[in-house]
Formats: structure tokens, C-alpha cells, sequence
């Protein structure tokens, strides 16, 4: 798998928990799409094929999302994992921090291989600094 392939993943898993995150509270907030926005702007989810011409999710995302799921628990180095979730992390501090978007959290940071103690760990981390 060639490097540009791995961030098309790396993308596709992040947009998806990113967009779970924002939605898991039941309140979506104008600086949650601005996070959103900026994070993971039109372009780049053009480019990678995970929109169509309409803006609308291609359906060709779900399965880069889905072969995300299973490569990147043994592609990614742990910092590359800490890394995503740290990004996963600012959606969730973007307006008061909610159980549901900690638990969805929780489970990208599972989803990527790293046990549920150590995940609890970082999200303590993230929160504190």
C-alpha cells in the first residue's frame, strides 16, 4: 500500500468519526461544521472521491471507510493513531464535551487497535492540556 492510498484512509476514518462525533450530542453547532470545514475542506474530500458533484458522500466512501477499518489497526504506527484521535478530540472540544461524543471517541480509539485503557488515558491528556 503506497502512501497516498494510507491517507486516503487515514481520511476516510477521520472524516467518518469526525462527522459521528459532531453528530453524537444531538446539537450541531455553526462552530462544529466550521471545525469540520476546516479540517476536512470540500476539496481534498473531492479529490480523495469521498464526495460526488453535488457535495453529497460518494457512495464509494463507504468503502474506503470500511478497508480503514481494517488496515489501519496494523498500518499505523501508535503515534499515528494518538494523532488521529487527537484530531477526533477537537471535534468533540469544539462546545461543551458530552458523554456520547466521548463514547464515540472511545470507540475510534478501539476501532484503531489501542485498548480501552489507554485510549481513556489519552482523552484524559487531551482533556487537560
Amino acid at each position: 500500500m503506497d502512501t497516498e492510498q494510507l491517507q486516503h484512509l487515514k481520511l476516510a476514518f477521520a472524516f467518518d468519526y469526525a462527522r459521528r462525533i459532531v453528530n453524537a450530542d444531538g446539537a450541531e453547532s455553526y462552530e462544529e461544521f466550521r471545525m469540520l470545514g476546516a479540517a476536512f475542506p470540500r476539496p481534498l474530500l473531492e479529490q480523495a472521491g469521498f464526495l460526488d458533484e453535488d457535495g453529497m458522500i460518494a457512495h464509494g466512501f463507504a468503502d474506503h471507510r470500511d478497508m480503514a477499518f481494517q488496515i489501519l489497526p496494523r498500518k499505523l504506527a501508535r503515534e499515528e493513531k494518538v494523532e488521529l484521535l487527537q484530531l477526533l478530540w477537537e471535534a468533540c472540544a469544539i462546545d461543551d464535551v458530552e458523554a456520547e461524543e466521548i463514547a464515540v471517541l472511545t470507540e475510534a480509539g478501539e476501532r484503531l487497535g489501542l485498548d480501552a485503557a489507554d485510549v481513556t488515558v489519552l482523552i484524559a491528556g487531551f482533556a487537560s492540556a
